[in-house]
């Protein structure tokens, strides 16, 4: 396992292959970006360090939640392997091969929304980025305003995205956490 390499590439590979229907997503987050931006709906300075501020505590709230799902899937995994070894039951083995993939599903999920989250915050800075322009040819070139609604329109298809992971994240979370009640539940059966 390294640990110094720097692999966003492979966060992101990862956690798009969790995601099931990614035309619409990516059509839906294309759309809504593009008419926000045709509308001239950008961010404004008051409402930055709102923004960056809630990104912030997501993305400290997604490292922490990395932490405490490797922890219980470990020991989980370390129970199943405990009962394996008293009997033979195939349904424990792909339980047990189910709660792997499912975790490390959920956890390319979270990693992936780190890394939207932290890019949302380069983009918050970037809208408010001030270029300048030039004259070509009598024609006025702003950089500043075609800048901004490139970085607006990046800001808004990946904010979508990162309202989508969330959720699914909730839903597999509620999932995770319903299984664990079930299986505490059923030692007392």
């Amino acid at each position: 396992m390294k640990a110094d390499k720097l692999n966003i590439r492979m966060i992101v590979s990862k956690g798009e292959k969790t995601l099931s229907k990614k035309f619409w997503l990516n059509f839906l987050s294309a759309a809504l970006g593009f008419l926000l931006v045709f509308f001239n709906m950008s961010i404004s300075d008051s409402y930055l360090s709102l923004i960056i501020s809630s990104l912030a505590i997501f993305t400290g709230f997604f490292f922490t939640l990395i932490v405490y799902i490797t922890d219980k899937s470990v020991s989980k995994i370390q129970i199943i392997e405990e009962s394996e070894k008293d009997a033979t039951n195939l349904s424990k083995s792909q339980f047990k091969k189910d709660y792997v993939s499912f975790t490390k599903k959920i956890v390319s999920q979270i990693s992936y929304s780190i890394v939207m989250s932290i890019a949302l915050i380069v983009l918050s800075f970037l809208t408010q980025l001030e270029l300048f322009s030039f004259e070509v040819y009598n024609i006025e070139i702003d950089l500043t305003c075609k800048l901004q609604v490139i970085t607006s329109f990046l800001f808004y298809y990946i904010a979508f995205r990162l309202v989508y992971f969330v959720l699914i994240i909730i839903s597999n979370m509620q999932s995770f956490f319903y299984g664990e009640i079930d299986q505490a539940h059923k030692k007392y059966d």
